[in-house]
This record gives structure tokens, sequence and C-alpha cells, in this order.
């Protein structure tokens, strides 16, 4: 309401502004009215735009952003953002497979095998939840684990009364670790500009990357309740 009373105040100084100028030179009513209605949807635009501006977040440029993973994943035959949204996406399916009623969890998947189509993961205690959501669960996992580039991968979930904690570890990674960060850095950006939900963008937000001697570690820290809200209207 406050702004579109202080662009109303800019319009009225505007054309009171060209008013006293035309008078001054002796202008007719005809092109006092005309200058005047010009001016008026000219400043307006202006105003417009600004406002159009002040809104929209910085540091998402997508078109630029989206061209450099392009070039990289060119470049680097063995990147791949998307395991950025297959992360994502992960979390989202703990999440809703252990709600928050329930208190406490602490469970570590291992991955077992060198070849990624037949590469599989144990889970360091049996899972609460049925088989097949169990098994769905396992199958994200190791979805995730074979877009990322280290030989070997683990994935843990831990909640305490404080927060949800999720760390993705891609381990004994082949290729130079500036290099690694720098891609995956980049990937996260990207994703962070693409999040068209409310749940994506609090889960990329609370997401950070490191990498740890060969390993590429992806830590996500969400507090306790955070995304009740948010994934109750998204299962609706």
């Amino acid at each position: 309401m406050s702004s579109r009373k202080t662009n109303n105040s800019i319009l009225v100084l505007a054309t009171l502004g060209v008013y006293l100028g035309l008078v001054l030179v002796g202008a007719t009513p005809q092109v006092l009215a005309q200058a005047a209605m010009t001016k008026q949807f000219n400043v307006k635009d202006e105003v417009e735009v600004k406002d159009d501006l002040d809104t929209k977040p910085d540091g998402c440029k997508l078109e630029h952003l989206g061209g450099e993973i392009t070039d990289l994943e060119t470049k680097y035959l063995w990147f791949n953002d998307r395991s950025i949204s297959e992360y994502r996406y992960l979390l989202e399916q703990v999440l809703d497979a252990y709600p928050e009623t329930v208190s406490e969890i602490d469970i570590s998947w291992i991955s077992k095998g060198d070849l990624r189509p037949s590469r599989q993961v144990v889970a360091t205690t049996k899972l609460p939840i049925d088989d097949t959501a169990a098994h769905e669960l396992n199958s994200d996992v190791i979805l995730v684990g074979n877009g990322l580039p280290g030989k070997a991968f683990s994935f843990s979930v831990f909640r305490n009364h404080l927060e949800d904690q999720f760390k993705f570890e891609s381990r004994s990674i082949p290729y130079d670790s500036p290099l690694i960060k720098e891609l995956y850095s980049k990937a996260f950006d990207y994703h962070r500009c693409l999040c068209a939900l409310e749940v994506e963008q609090v889960i990329l937000k609370h997401t950070v990357v490191n990498v740890e001697g060969t390993n590429l570690v992806i830590t996500t820290r969400l507090p306790r309740g955070s995304l009740d809200t948010l994934l109750a209207s998204n299962a609706k």
C-alpha cells in the first residue's frame, strides 16, 4: 500500500513539473495536455520497472548458469548436475517415510560393488518401514550415488530433538579435488535458482558442499519441523 502511494506521488510531481515547464515557455493547452499524459505514462513505466527489479532475487541468472553447466558437462563427461535434484528428491522421500512423529533416526547406507549399474546398498539397521518403502529408499540412494563420480558412497540420516541431518559422501573420486568443489558448487547454485516449490528451496538453502580429501561431501541440516507444513501441502 505504501509503495502504491509513493508511486502516485511521483506521478503527480512529474506531471506538475511538466506543466510548469511548458507554461513558462507559453505552450498551448493541447500541447500541455499531450505532454502531461506522455510524461505520466513514461514515469509510470519507469516506476513499474524499478519495482519489478527490486522484487526479483539476486544472483539467479538462469540463462548464464545453465550455459555454464552445459559447457562443463560437455568438457567433463562424468559430471552430472542432475545428481543435485536427485539428492533433493531423496531427502524428500526420507522425510516422507519418517514423519515428525518419529522422534529419532540414526541410519546409514553403504554401497557394495564398484560397477555402477549393479551397485547395491546395505543399511546399518533394518528400516522401520514396510519393505516396499525400504526398497524404494534403497533405490533412491543408489540413484544419487551412481550419479556422483566416486567409486563408493554412503548416505546417513540422523534426527534428534533439534534437527534432521543428512550426509551423502561420494568417496575415492579419481579427479582433482578443487575441480570437484567448483563443479558441484556451481551445480547447487544452478538448482537453487531452478527450484519452484518452497520445500525444494528450503532443502537446498540448508545444504552445503565440501571436499574432504578425495571425498565429495554433501550435508543438509534442517531444524526439526521446518518442512512439516510444506510436505503436508505437497502431499495434498
